[in-house]
């Protein structure tokens, strides 16, 4: 099979790739961050000072401390590790969030536009008698009220859920924009 040849008769309209260059290196570093965050250390090593309101707080190991630790340690490698890890993986599910939202916008929108032809289509043929536009309205404002509590759903969890909102906003954005 001959490639160059595939690609010479390919029609100009081809198809644009999925994602954007831009997009496929946000990714791959946000994949090496979490990588390297986990590497370092992850999620468990946050815990370095326990706040007196915690249940760890009267514990033997918070009262003693970790003897093998030093001060100098926290200014280590070990420092970033859960900055790296949840900063990455946070804005990685974000984009995957972001990506499936508009995919799905796009299905919604395409279906309301031919559910809208089909209507018009019809009442044009006078197959359909007199729609009632103001129940149709109605509707479309119970609509947008819901639209608008899962989008304040959405905005919690993007806040509560993940445990870096910048950089799951980041990914959010960056998922959600178009690749072209």
């Amino acid at each position: 099979m001959n490639l160059e040849t595939q690609y010479e008769t390919a029609p100009e309209g081809a198809e644009k790739p999925v994602l954007a260059a831009w997009q496929k290196v946000a990714l791959v570093f946000a994949l090496i961050s979490t990588l390297a965050g986990l590497s370092l250390g992850g999620f468990g090593s946050e815990a370095a000072e326990v706040s007196a309101a915690s249940p760890q707080a009267n514990s033997f190991a918070a009262a003693a401390g970790d003897p093998s630790s030093s001060p100098e340690d926290s200014q280590g490698p070990g420092m970033w590790a859960p900055l790296l890890a949840k900063g990455g993986l946070s804005f990685f599910l974000a984009f995957c969030v972001g990506y499936a939202v508009r995919a799905a916008l796009k299905v919604l929108f395409l279906a309301v536009g031919l559910a809208s032809l089909a209507v018009f289509g019809l009442q044009y043929a006078e197959l359909v008698g007199e729609i009632q536009w103001e129940r149709l309205g109605e509707f479309w404002q119970v609509g947008v009220a819901a639209a608008r509590d899962q989008v304040d759903g959405l905005q919690a969890f993007i806040t509560g859920s993940l445990p870096s909102a910048a950089s799951g906003t980041l990914g959010m954005f960056t998922g959600f924009r178009r690749t072209g």
